[in-house]
């Protein structure tokens, strides 16, 4: 793998979420967080993947995440199909309704057309 990164065959671009200002921003309506969510959906389809294919044309583009990361590593890449050849989510969590042991509902069950087509569970 590290010959691959030194010549340039495999690149890594480590985003940074906004899960702040998204999902874990409790005082925020719910559905504004996953509006908000939406709008950082937007700057990583039209400013980071374009960014990508412009330093390597090559057509295999894969979405990796861990815990929340998996979320958003699934969430786009089941959106976006045409995109993204491959997806590795690890250990995530792919309702972010449900309530699972002390993770509770990041959503205080509000439930609309973005929530749904942003759970990779459904």
């Amino acid at each position: 793998m590290r010959a691959k990164l030194e010549h340039g065959h495999l690149q890594l671009y480590c985003l940074d979420s906004m899960d702040a200002e998204t999902f874990y921003c409790s005082w925020r309506h719910p559905g504004d967080r996953v509006r908000r969510h939406l709008q950082y959906e937007r700057y990583v389809l039209h400013e980071v993947l374009p960014l990508m294919a412009q330093k390597n044309a090559h057509p295999c583009t894969i979405a990796h995440g861990c815990s929340f990361g998996a979320y958003h590593a699934a969430n786009i890449a089941f959106r976006h199909p045409h995109l993204f050849r491959k997806v590795v989510a690890s250990s995530g969590r792919y309702d972010l309704t449900m309530a699972v042991e002390h993770f509770r509902d990041l959503l205080d069950g509000h439930y609309e057309d973005n929530i749904y087509f942003n759970t990779p569970a459904i």
